[in-house]
């Protein structure tokens, strides 16, 4: 008699401990894993990235927006201060020489501040290639009367003369100095307010104060 061979059934192929197998073992162990990767959170670079890209972006927004003033003397010549402060902060910032101007439109009469920086880092003021950073205008029932070098801290009671030293240029530089000026600024009618700007040299801080 012929004997039949003996069929060997072929092994189960060996699962690793906690392997993907398709029993319930497997299964938990894709589960633990995929919750895992879903709870994995941000590393400090991803988010030190993020925050400096922000960063880049809101000042690129803000620096150059052309936004103009509220219409009263004070609120402006707050404002005003406020955007000499911010030309003092880039310039730190960045190491950069900043212009600031103060200037009248000739057709329409409505006095603007502009920030320029310069192309290069250093202390050195150049003569061109100025890289405009902000445009801001005043409202036109502001007058912006005059401008001058140096620091009047306290009022005088005289009316400077109209237009004088206007327009005026003032530098901020990466230590943090001004050029010490004073600016002038009223109503244009109605019930009138005289309010001055002015920086210091040593600190290029800014004050508003009502009166000349």
């Amino acid at each position: 008699m012929e004997r039949e061979p003996v069929r060997r059934s072929a092994a189960a192929p060996a699962r690793e401990p906690g392997g993907s197998g398709t029993g319930p073992a497997g299964a938990a162990s894709e589960d633990r894993r995929a919750r895992d990767d879903g709870q994995r959170g941000f590393s400090l670079i991803e988010l030190m990235t993020v925050v400096a890209v922000i960063a880049i972006l809101a000042t690129l927004l803000i620096g150059m927006s052309v936004r103009p003033y509220t219409a009263n003397v004070e609120a402006t010549a707050e404002q005003a201060a406020g955007t000499l402060a911010f030309a003092r902060m880039r310039a730190v910032s960045t190491r950069k020489v900043h212009r600031v101007q103060f200037m009248i439109d000739s057709t329409t009469s409505e006095p603007y501040i502009v920030i320029d920086q310069a192309p290069t880092t250093g202390m050195a003021i150049p003569t061109s290639n100025w890289q405009m950073v902000q445009y801001t205008r005043m409202p036109k029932g502001v007058i912006l009367w005059s401008a001058a070098a140096g620091v009047q801290a306290t009022p005088t009671g005289t009316t400077p003369t109209q237009n004088a030293g206007l327009p005026y240029t003032m530098y901020f530089k990466p230590d943090g100095t001004a050029t010490p000026s004073t600016i002038y600024l009223r109503d244009r009618g109605g019930s009138v307010h005289y309010y001055r700007i002015y920086i210091y040299q040593a600190t290029g801080s800014s004050y508003v104060r009502e009166s000349w």
